[in-house]
């Protein structure tokens, strides 16, 4: 992928993620944006990764996005699977992150 198209899943992951925050829990969403509103960008080694990640998010109720490109601007015109976006969360809500040699 592209920078570009790297930065647009990303932004596709982020947004996804924060208003399935939203849907869940406002006042996780007003605790987020009144702090600094970190946000933190990973490189999964392959797509199995991203799935691991997605099931951990899922059993601990954790809001997420999984993307799905729709190959119309690369990927042959397939589609794929390029972010995931989890959040706002914690570091400990998801440890999963230090198993895989995600964060330190």
């Amino acid at each position: 992928m592209t920078t570009g198209k790297v930065a647009s899943q990303a932004g596709h992951a982020y947004l996804d993620a924060y208003l399935a925050t939203l849907e869940k829990d406002k006042n996780k969403c007003g605790q987020y944006k009144q702090g600094h509103g970190i946000k933190v960008c990973l490189v999964a080694r392959n797509e199995n990764q991203l799935r691991s990640l997605e099931l951990a998010c899922i059993n601990r109720a954790l809001p997420h996005s999984l993307i799905h490109d729709l190959g119309y601007t690369c990927f042959e015109g397939r589609t794929t699977i390029t972010a995931l976006g989890v959040g706002p969360i914690r570091q400990s809500e998801l440890p999963e992150l230090k198993k895989m040699g995600l964060m330190s």
